[in-house]
C-alpha cells in the first residue's frame, strides 16, 4: 500500500473518496517509508511515553466541563505552556464566563527549498479544552491505567 501526505493528512492510494465527494488533488508522494524511519519514530515515541502518560493523567484529572471556567482555564494554561515549548507564539484571549481561548502560531518554512514561502503548506489544528462531565467526576473516576488501557472521565 502506498501512503502519501496530502495537506497534512495521510491518505492511501487504495482508499477511494466517500461517495459524492470529489477526489482531492494529490501532492507528490515523498516516497515509501523505510524501516529506519519507522524505527526512529518508534524510538521517539517510546522515549516520550512516560511523559505523555503523566500529562494525560494530569489533564484527565481536571474537572473542565464547559461551564467550569477555572478547570477549562487550567487546561488552557497547560496547552499554552506546551505550545510555547514547541516554539509557538501564544495568545490567550480572556473570556468572562467560559474558558479562555488559546491560540498558538508556529511559523514554518517550506520543506522543499525550491518551493516559495507563499506556496508552503499550512496546517490548521482546532481543538476544545472542555469536557461534558460535571464537576466532581474527576474525583469519582480518576485517571488510571488498568490492563494496559487508560481510563478516566
Amino acid at each position: 500500500m502506498h501512503v502519501a501526505t496530502l495537506a497534512g493528512m495521510q491518505t492511501s492510494d487504495n482508499i477511494p473518496p466517500a461517495p459524492g465527494t470529489p477526489a482531492a488533488p494529490r501532492a507528490a508522494a515523498p516516497g515509501p517509508v523505510i524501516d529506519s524511519e519507522l524505527s526512529a519514530l518508534h524510538a521517539a515515541v517510546e522515549s516520550r511515553f512516560d511523559r505523555f502518560i503523566a500529562d494525560l493523567g494530569r489533564l484527565v484529572n481536571v474537572d473542565c466541563g464547559s461551564y467550569t471556567k477555572g478547570g477549562v482555564d487550567e487546561i488552557g494554561r497547560w496547552v499554552a505552556a506546551f505550545l510555547r515549548e514547541l516554539g509557538a507564539d501564544v495568545d490567550v484571549i480572556p473570556q468572562p464566563v467560559l474558558g479562555d481561548i488559546v491560540v498558538g502560531t508556529i511559523e514554518g518554512a517550506p520543506r522543499d527549498r525550491d518551493v516559495a514561502a507563499a506556496d508552503a503548506r499550512t496546517l490548521l489544528l482546532i481543538a476544545h479544552l472542555d469536557t461534558v462531565f460535571p464537576e466532581g467526576t474527576a474525583a469519582e473516576r480518576p485517571f488510571e491505567i488498568r490492563d494496559g488501557r487508560g481510563y478516566g472521565p
